[in-house]
Protein backbone atom coordinates (compact mmCIF):
# COMPACT_ATOMS: atom_id res chain seq x y z
CA UNK A 1 0.00 0.00 0.00
CA UNK A 2 2.05 3.06 -1.30
CA UNK A 3 5.32 1.53 -1.94
CA UNK A 4 7.11 1.12 -4.93
CA UNK A 5 6.87 -2.21 -6.74
CA UNK A 6 8.97 -3.48 -8.78
CA UNK A 7 9.30 -6.42 -11.61
CA UNK A 8 12.06 -8.70 -11.49
CA UNK A 9 13.76 -11.37 -13.31
CA UNK A 10 16.18 -14.24 -12.92
CA UNK A 11 19.53 -12.56 -13.89
CA UNK A 12 21.47 -14.25 -16.58
CA UNK A 13 24.92 -14.10 -15.50
CA UNK A 14 27.80 -16.60 -16.03
CA UNK A 15 29.10 -16.01 -11.92
CA UNK A 16 29.16 -19.36 -10.87
CA UNK A 17 28.60 -18.23 -7.31
CA UNK A 18 25.51 -15.98 -8.23
CA UNK A 19 24.15 -19.52 -10.16
CA UNK A 20 24.90 -21.55 -7.33
CA UNK A 21 22.77 -19.02 -5.25
CA UNK A 22 19.81 -19.20 -7.72
CA UNK A 23 20.08 -23.45 -7.96
CA UNK A 24 20.02 -23.77 -3.95
CA UNK A 25 16.70 -21.53 -4.38
CA UNK A 26 15.20 -23.63 -6.89
CA UNK A 27 15.83 -20.56 -9.38
CA UNK A 28 12.83 -18.85 -7.54
CA UNK A 29 12.72 -15.77 -5.44
CA UNK A 30 10.31 -13.36 -3.71
CA UNK A 31 6.78 -12.70 -4.50
CA UNK A 32 6.09 -9.54 -2.18
CA UNK A 33 8.11 -8.22 0.53
CA UNK A 34 6.81 -10.33 3.39
CA UNK A 35 5.08 -9.18 6.87
CA UNK A 36 6.63 -8.03 10.03
CA UNK A 37 3.60 -8.01 12.04
CA UNK A 38 0.86 -10.10 12.03
CA UNK A 39 -2.53 -8.21 11.25
CA UNK A 40 -3.97 -8.58 14.68
CA UNK A 41 -0.67 -6.95 16.14
CA UNK A 42 -0.97 -4.39 13.94
CA UNK A 43 -5.07 -3.33 13.97
CA UNK A 44 -5.86 -5.00 17.59
CA UNK A 45 -8.37 -7.34 18.62
CA UNK A 46 -11.92 -6.44 18.34
CA UNK A 47 -15.62 -8.21 18.68
CA UNK A 48 -17.86 -8.76 15.37
CA UNK A 49 -19.81 -5.64 17.53
CA UNK A 50 -16.46 -3.70 17.54
CA UNK A 51 -16.10 -3.93 21.07
CA UNK A 52 -11.87 -3.63 21.39
CA UNK A 53 -10.56 -6.38 23.20
CA UNK A 54 -6.87 -4.84 22.38
CA UNK A 55 -5.56 -2.16 21.05
CA UNK A 56 -3.24 -2.18 17.62
CA UNK A 57 0.42 -1.20 16.83
CA UNK A 58 -1.00 0.98 14.04
CA UNK A 59 -3.33 3.65 14.03
CA UNK A 60 -5.10 4.99 11.04
CA UNK A 61 -3.37 7.96 11.47
CA UNK A 62 0.09 6.57 11.33
CA UNK A 63 -1.40 4.73 8.21
CA UNK A 64 -2.92 7.70 6.45
CA UNK A 65 0.39 9.80 7.41
CA UNK A 66 2.63 7.24 5.24
CA UNK A 67 0.97 7.12 1.99
CA UNK A 68 0.51 10.86 2.27
CA UNK A 69 4.42 11.32 2.51
CA UNK A 70 4.63 9.06 -0.50
CA UNK A 71 2.05 11.14 -2.46
CA UNK A 72 -0.51 8.28 -2.67
CA UNK A 73 -3.99 8.84 -2.42
CA UNK A 74 -5.65 5.65 -0.39
CA UNK A 75 -9.86 4.92 -0.15
CA UNK A 76 -10.27 2.50 2.15
CA UNK A 77 -7.60 -0.14 3.65
CA UNK A 78 -7.59 -1.63 7.50
CA UNK A 79 -4.47 -0.78 9.78
CA UNK A 80 -3.59 -4.48 9.19
CA UNK A 81 -2.48 -3.62 5.66
CA UNK A 82 -0.84 -0.51 6.66
CA UNK A 83 2.92 0.02 4.94
CA UNK A 84 4.34 -0.19 8.48
CA UNK A 85 3.61 -4.06 8.49
CA UNK A 86 5.88 -5.20 5.58
CA UNK A 87 9.68 -5.15 4.89
CA UNK A 88 10.55 -2.42 3.15
CA UNK A 89 11.81 -3.22 -0.74
CA UNK A 90 15.24 -2.00 -1.00
CA UNK A 91 16.10 -4.33 1.83
CA UNK A 92 14.18 -7.30 0.61
CA UNK A 93 15.90 -6.53 -3.22
CA UNK A 94 19.06 -6.16 -1.17
CA UNK A 95 18.56 -9.71 0.46
CA UNK A 96 18.21 -11.15 -3.09
CA UNK A 97 21.19 -9.61 -4.54
CA UNK A 98 22.75 -10.49 -8.09
CA UNK A 99 20.26 -13.70 -8.44
CA UNK A 100 17.83 -10.80 -10.20
CA UNK A 101 17.26 -8.34 -12.19
CA UNK A 102 14.76 -5.11 -11.63
CA UNK A 103 13.34 -4.51 -15.16
CA UNK A 104 10.34 -1.89 -14.12
CA UNK A 105 9.68 0.11 -11.05
CA UNK A 106 6.14 0.93 -10.76
CA UNK A 107 5.13 4.09 -8.26
CA UNK A 108 1.18 3.71 -6.89
CA UNK A 109 -0.52 6.95 -7.44
CA UNK A 110 -3.54 5.74 -6.13
CA UNK A 111 -4.56 2.43 -3.84
CA UNK A 112 -8.17 1.37 -3.28
CA UNK A 113 -8.61 -1.28 -0.99
CA UNK A 114 -12.15 -2.74 1.33
CA UNK A 115 -12.46 -0.14 4.36
CA UNK A 116 -11.82 -1.36 8.22
CA UNK A 117 -15.28 -2.05 8.31
CA UNK A 118 -16.34 -4.10 5.59
CA UNK A 119 -16.96 -7.94 6.33
CA UNK A 120 -14.48 -10.42 4.43
CA UNK A 121 -15.59 -13.72 4.21
CA UNK A 122 -11.71 -14.99 3.88
CA UNK A 123 -10.18 -13.08 6.85
CA UNK A 124 -13.45 -12.60 9.60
Amino acid sequence: MGDDAVIIQGADTPDADVRALQARALFSTVHGAGRVMSRTAAAGKRTRQGRVLKEGAISREMMHAWVKRKGVVLRGGGTDESPHVYRRLPDVLAAQGATVQVLHTLRPLVVVMAGADEFDPYKD
